[in-house]
């Protein structure tokens, strides 16, 4: 991997999804799903979709079966309960006896045939409706028999009833905040003659992205799009990086008519280059990591015409305890880390720094929320279709919001925890997955995208967040590279006085120069730069 923070987005997602069981619904299956309701409220429906098919024989029974709903023990929290279900577990003891009909009787298999489940919270209600007293995750068995009996398909999905005194309002701060952070990063874009440079793994990456803004431009994406990449796809001539930087900027615009988008991507605040934040701020280097941060949003900025998130910091592999402090003085508060970079109390779990939000030092007004690396792992899941695959990150998710907002699984209450999640997305994503996702995030619901791109909600004002601490990281000595910077630099700006050159290739050599910090080039390619830019400096001088 080329990339330092594309490599550390990566990581968080393999070990969990290598750890995971073959899934249950397979494409060549002979039902498949195509939305699931993401939660109900007390007297709702419940209804499960499915897609066209003619594969189903004719005379086909389905049979749905709701069991109680989950419970965490002292050795499992409710999210272990939904990971394990879907990992094929039992789902726990039956609520009410299987209903079977013929899948005809919900619509025509060929035309899609809709399951629909109506609720009742007290037994006064309709007896025609399953009755669900308490809140909470209920697993819903699903099983598709022939007419001759044998078994021909089954999933299990959930069924996420909500207290009944909970009612949906948009920018909710009780609700979970989700982050869909998709890494955009290549190996430093710029060779030493200033001309745009990409590998064959860096185009089918960008080739990716590119796929994933023209279909679903609308998603409340926040891109971790490293300027320095963007810059050198503009000043590339070739198709596929202008495909990107259309699909990019037409994402970003708002519509040239009609009514404003719901929603639409975002983009992070980010270095020029993938520097050691830890790095420079061990070697005194301050004000070249916040030229660094400058160049980059001034580079997004003129690219896209759009201002950077403020105060988010992310995909950040080299954050230590002294550059984060260093940062926070630039106006950053919000610090999104792999569960790894955090030194956490013998009493909070990893799991809780993924699902809620800590204190980053006592009192600090700093605040950090880890990668949610189950739901990554889920979510880039390519076995399992897209929107059982949203369902099931739709669920594990709820867990949390369950575990605080209706620990009894009786009446909503909004104070507690402020909760997040941070969903590590690859560009290579199926977009149908974050199609099936987006509508439940935006619908005012337990889990939503807030203003800003906010990573959580207000921090409780009954009782203080947990403590965490960043883990010391050994920075590497940057003494060199920057000295060589801080000459170039030098020598550029003492062209810029002497002569009317250009600004274009001031401003060229200017990043060229600030490309040096990158922590993927050894100590030769920063030379080449260098001498690059020098060498061009002295013989324009020499005219």
């Amino acid at each position: 991997m080329c990339c330092g923070a594309l490599a550390i987005a990566i990581a968080s997602v393999s070990p969990a999804l290598a750890s995971k069981s073959a899934p249950t619904q397979q494409p060549e299956e002979v039902l498949q799903i195509s939305s699931i309701s993401p939660w109900v409220s007390a007297s709702g429906e419940f209804q499960v979709r499915f897609d066209p098919t003619g594969e189903v024989p004719p005379g086909s029974i389905l049979t749905y079966t709701v069991h109680q709903g989950l419970q965490p023990t002292r050795s499992q929290t409710l999210r272990d309960k939904v990971d394990g279900v879907i990992d094929g577990a039992s789902a726990g003891k039956v609520l009410q006896s299987p209903v079977s009909k013929p899948l005809a009787e919900y619509g025509d298999p060929a035309a899609g045939s809709v399951l629909t489940i109506p609720l009742r919270a007290t037994p006064d209600q309709d007896r025609l409706r399953v009755l669900l007293p308490k809140a909470g995750i209920h697993p819903v068995e699903l099983v598709l028999t022939s007419a001759e009996g044998p078994e021909i398909w089954s999933q299990v999905v959930f069924l996420n009833r909500l207290p009944t005194n909970y009612s949906t309002q948009q920018q909710d701060p009780s609700a979970v905040a989700v982050t869909l952070l998709v890494p955009i990063e290549t190996a430093p874009s710029l060779n030493p003659a200033g001309l745009a440079a990409f590998g064959v793994e860096d185009r089918s990456r960008i080739d990716a992205a590119s796929t994933l803004l023209e279909e679903v431009p609308e998603a409340p994406l926040t891109l971790g799009l490293r300027p320095n990449t963007l810059d050198g796809l503009v000043r590339s001539k070739e198709p596929w990086a202008e495909r990107f930087v259309n699909a990019l900027t037409s994402a970003l615009s708002p519509p040239e008519s009609g009514p404003p988008a719901a929603a639409q991507p975002s983009l992070l605040t980010m270095p020029y280059v993938h520097v050691s934040t830890a790095g420079l701020v061990s070697t005194g280097a301050i004000g070249d990591l916040q030229r660094e941060i400058a160049l980059g949003d001034r580079v997004t900025r003129q690219i896209t015409s759009t201002q950077a998130q403020q105060g988010i910091w992310a995909l950040d592999d080299t954050l230590s305890p002294e550059s984060a402090q260093v940062l926070a003085g630039f106006g950053n508060t919000a610090f999104l880390v792999d569960p790894a970079q955090l030194e956490r109390p013998a009493n909070l779990t990893e799991q809780q720094t993924m699902t809620a939000g800590s204190q980053l030092g006592k009192d600090s007004g700093l605040r950090a929320l880890a990668y949610d690396t189950l739901v990554s792992a889920r979510f880039a899941d390519s076995g399992v279709d897209p929107a059982l695959r949203a369902h099931q990150v739709i669920s594990i998710i709820m867990a949390a919001w369950f575990t605080s907002r209706s620990p009894g699984f009786e009446s909503f209450s909004a104070g507690g925890a402020a909760l997040g999640s941070v969903i590590v997305i690859p560009t290579t994503i199926d977009p149908a997955v974050i199609s099936a996702l987006e509508p439940s995030l935006l619908s005012g619901g337990p889990l939503q995208v807030l203003a800003n791109g906010a990573p959580l909600g207000p921090a409780s004002t009954k009782s203080a967040e947990p403590v965490v601490q960043l883990a010391p990281v050994i920075a590497p000595d940057e003494a060199v590279a920057v000295t060589q910077t801080t000459e170039t630099r030098r020598q550029i700006t003492a062209y810029r006085t002497m002569t009317a050159s250009p600004e274009s290739e001031v401003e060229l050599w200017t990043r060229m120069n600030a490309q040096t910090l990158a922590t993927e080039l050894g100590a030769a390619q920063r030379l080449s730069l260098h001498n690059s830019v020098r060498s061009q400096l002295a013989a324009n001088l020499a005219e």
